[in-house]
């Protein structure tokens, strides 16, 4: 029986007594009036009779509502402070995965960072009933680990290109997330967190690629003409990479700049350029 359920019996006894005892005294049990003959029914008039007996059923009612009062607040007290040890576990949580970034050997980061946070959130008193843990916990799990990648390349060359023009990738290869737009070339993300972005591209004209978080540059490739009549022998590719913290919602994409009539050269048969990404934690 737990704290709440007794508290409430309690009450309920309390009063049973007292209602009883009062009523007994209404009715006429006295045992110093009737001389040692207890239980014998002192006369009293049936209407004052009636009207104790309403004056203590009021009075029950009184004590139950007050009684009612006290559990609701002791309810929502209750609530309130599961809430208050919830955000202390997440705070702990959050607090023991930073931690654990800066700790274990260099070749084992990763598995000492993923055993290490398991552990010590499995640990915690949770208040919470099994389910809502189980939410909390897979919301966390799908935070970390993500399930969010993208590759797509494009499929004909474009030409006179001009400054902040986007490459639109147009054709996917994987796309697990649905972050990327091949009508708009632009990755969105879809969750909060850090990415790992890579584009190559091939030209045969002196091309200028950047890559952009909502609107900002933040790596640069550059790619020459071609020096030989025969593409095959004086390719001339650029491309980058870039591991960057993206807020839910911001866009990536790959686009040229700095000068006009640039070119990215691509085709379905030389998949020369290509733009991938993928969440890492």
């Amino acid at each position: 029986m737990n704290f709440y359920s007794l508290f409430t019996l309690s009450v309920y006894f309390i009063v049973s007594i007292a209602h009883q005892q009062i009523l007994a005294q209404s009715l006429g049990y006295n045992d110093k009036s009737n001389h040692g003959n207890v239980g014998e029914l002192k006369p009293v008039q049936e209407e004052g009779m009636r009207q104790r007996i309403i004056e203590l059923e009021t009075e029950v009612a009184k004590l139950q509502q007050e009684n009612k009062m006290i559990i609701d607040l002791l309810h929502e007290l209750k609530l309130s402070n599961n809430a208050r040890k919830l955000k202390a576990q997440e705070v702990e949580f959050d607090s023991s995965k930073r931690a654990s970034n800066n700790q274990g050997p260099k070749g084992m980061e990763n598995n000492v960072r993923s055993d290490y946070v398991s552990n010590h959130y499995n640990t915690i008193q949770d208040p919470l009933p099994r389910g809502a843990t189980s939410i909390l916990r897979r919301k966390r799990r799908d935070a970390v680990v993500g399930g969010i990648a993208f590759t797509a390349y494009l499929t004909a060359t474009n030409s006179n290109m001009v400054p902040g023009q986007a490459i639109k990738f147009d054709q996917v290869i994987l796309n697990d997330g649905q972050g990327y737009n091949q009508y708009t070339g632009a990755f969105t993300a879809p969750v909060t967190g850090t990415y790992l972005f890579t584009f190559y591209f091939d030209t045969r004209k002196l091309t200028f690629v950047r890559l952009v978080l909502n609107g900002v540059n933040e790596v640069d490739a550059v790619a020459n003409p071609h020096t030989n009549a025969d593409s095959r022998q004086s390719q001339s590719m650029g491309g980058n990479a870039a591991v960057l913290h993206v807020l839910k919602g911001q866009a990536v994409l790959v686009e040229t700049y700095e000068i006009n009539s640039s070119e990215v050269a691509s085709s379905n048969t030389f998949r020369l350029c290509s733009f991938s990404g993928v969440l890492l934690y």
